[in-house]
Formats: C-alpha cells, structure tokens, sequence
C-alpha cells in the first residue's frame, strides 16, 4: 500500500473540498496516558524520532519506528485499534499523520515528548546522556559565577 500524497489530496464534505489535514484525529497527552493507564493492548504508541533520540529518552511503553521507516510498517499499523503517533514537539508526527492519512485508526499526540514531560509523566532517559539545551545551561552558568 502506498502513501498517500497529501500535497495534491483532498476529501469532499457537503460539497466542500478539505485537505485531509482538516480531517486529522489528534489527542494530547494527558488523554494518552489515560489511555495507557487502561491498559488496552489492541493499541500501539509509536516514536517515530530517530532510534538515537528515542535511546536518549522515551515515554515507556512505546515502539520507535523512525518516521523513515513507516511505510514499512502499515499493515502492522492495520492490526491495531488505534496507533498513537507521537514525536519531540509534534511536527513531525503530524506529518508523519499526514502521510498515513489512508488508515483511519491512527491519531497524532500534540505536543510529543515535550509535552509528555511537562506535564510531569514519566519517561525513560539514558544514564549519562545531558541534552544539548542543559550543556549550554550548565556552562552559562559557570561563567556568571
């Protein structure tokens, strides 16, 4: 099965023609963990960062499948009930949305990791791994001292 092109697709309602981007199911990250919490195992929650980023730190319980990857992996998709995908901050998982627009079970996590973290829930992080953000931090601050 081929992805579809978004770039010159559309759907018509009520006689109005709408990019599929209008018609794209999203849920935040409060919601999904709800949804983890009940424990349902016909749904996937998929990271589609690179496996490096993914291996820095990840939400637990989810499959990385680089964004790269996904077409690969449609008619697993097509065994789920639903598939949540998520990314960093959640460009580029509405993309990735965008690209699986042909399957109706899957739903983009606003805001991604980023989110997940702000919100206080818990995540995985590889011992030693400081992201590039808290490095500069650090530094900053010993040269104020």
């Amino acid at each position: 099965m081929k992805m579809l092109d978004l770039e010159h697709s559309s759907y018509t309602l009520w006689g109005i023609v709408l990019p599929y981007t209008s018609y794209m199911k999203s849920i935040n990250t409060e919601a999904l963990k709800k949804v983890m919490d009940q424990g349902d195992e016909n749904i996937l929650i998929v990271d589609i960062r690179s496996t490096k980023e993914h291996q820095g730190q990840h939400i637990p319980a989810v499959e990385n499948i680089p964004m790269e990857d996904l077409e690969k992996h449609i008619e697993t998709f097509k065994q789920y009930k639903q598939v949540y995908i998520h990314c960093n901050t959640g460009n580029r998982s509405t993309e990735a949305c965008k690209r699986l627009a042909t399957l109706d079970n899957v739903i983009n996590v606003e805001g991604g990791l980023e989110a997940w973290k702000q919100a206080g829930f818990m995540t995985y992080q590889k011992a030693g791994h400081i992201p590039i953000i808290r490095q500069v931090h650090i530094v900053a601050g010993t040269l104020i001292l």
